[in-house]
C-alpha cells in the first residue's frame, strides 16, 4: 500500500474533526419540573417514561438531546422565541400550531375524577361534581369543557402531591388529575388502594412539539422523522416495555 505522506495539517485536522461535526448536533428539549412517572429528576438525573423515549429518539435520530426543566408558561414562551428546540410532551392543540410542528406521541393523557372509596361518592358526569370540593392544580388546563363549566367549587393546589394529600385527609371531596401520574404518586405513598377512579373527563393526544422559530423549516422534518420512529417503537414493543418498567 502506498501512503502519501504529504498530507497537509489542515486536511488532517478536517479528517479528524469530521466525525465530531456529524455527531455534534444538539437539540434542547423543554421538560416539566416534576411529573412522575413521565418526567422527573432523581439523584440529579432525568428519568421517566418520556425521558426513556427521548433517549431512544436521540439514538435513532443521531443527535444529542439536552433536557431543560421549565414551568409550562416559560416552556411555551421559549419554544415561541426559539430558546429551546422542542417541548418533550404537550397537548396536541391547534392553537399551538403557529409555534411548533407536532409529532404525535403513542401515549395519551387521561384526565379523571378520583375520590376515596370510603366516601361512597359517585360521579358519572360533570353535573355530579356540583356542590363538591374539587382539588385541581392551579393554572392547569384539564379540558375546555371542565375549565368552562360553571358553578364548580375548585380548590386550587400547587401540584398533584398537594391534591392527593388534601383528598386523603378529607379536605376535598374529589380530585381531578391525570390518571397515570396520580395513581403512580398514590402507589408511592401506599394509598392507591384507597382511591376510586370514577369518571374520565377527557382523553388528550400528547405530542412532541418542535419549535418552528428554533429549527425553521427543519421543524417539520424532525417531526416527520419522529413519527416514523414512534411507529417502529410501538411495533417492536419498546413503548410497552418502557411503560412496564416505569410503572412498577
Amino acid at each position: 500500500m502506498c501512503i502519501n505522506k504529504k498530507i497537509s495539517i489542515p486536511v488532517i485536522a478536517a479528517i479528524l474533526l469530521f466525525p465530531l461535526y456529524v455527531f455534534a448536533e444538539t437539540l434542547v428539549f423543554g421538560v416539566f419540573e416534576n411529573i412522575p412517572p413521565f418526567q422527573y429528576q432523581e439523584n440529579a438525573q432525568f428519568k421517566g417514561i418520556d425521558i426513556d423515549i427521548a433517549n431512544e429518539l436521540s439514538r435513532q435520530l443521531n443527535v444529542k438531546i439536552e433536557f431543560k426543566e421549565l414551568p409550562w408558561a416559560r416552556m411555551k414562551k421559549y419554544a415561541e422565541e426559539g430558546s429551546i428546540d422542542a417541548i418533550l410532551s404537550m397537548f396536541c392543540m391547534d392553537k399551538y400550531l403557529n409555534i411548533v410542528d407536532y409529532a404525535e406521541s403513542p401515549i395519551k393523557s387521561v384526565i379523571s375524577v378520583f375520590a376515596l372509596k370510603e366516601s361512597n361518592i359517585n360521579v358519572k358526569n360533570l353535573d355530579d361534581l356540583k356542590g363538591k370540593k374539587i382539588g385541581v392544580i392551579r393554572g392547569y388546563t384539564y379540558s375546555s369543557e371542565f375549565s368552562n363549566y360553571k358553578d364548580l367549587r375548585k380548590i386550587e393546589c400547587n401540584n398533584d402531591g398537594e391534591v392527593l394529600k388534601r383528598l386523603n385527609e378529607g379536605r376535598i371531596d374529589v380530585a381531578v388529575a391525570e390518571s397515570i401520574p396520580f395513581h403512580f404518586l398514590a402507589k408511592k405513598q401506599g394509598i392507591d388502594d384507597k382511591l376510586n377512579e370514577l369518571y374520565t373527563i377527557s382523553e388528550n393526544k400528547l405530542c412532541i412539539g418542535f419549535s418552528k422559530k428554533a429549527l425553521g423549516p427543519e421543524s417539520k422534518v424532525w417531526a416527520d422523522k419522529t413519527v416514523k420512529i414512534f411507529d417502529e417503537l410501538i411495533e417492536n414493543g419498546f413503548i410497552q416495555n418502557v411503560m412496564d418498567k416505569n410503572l412498577k
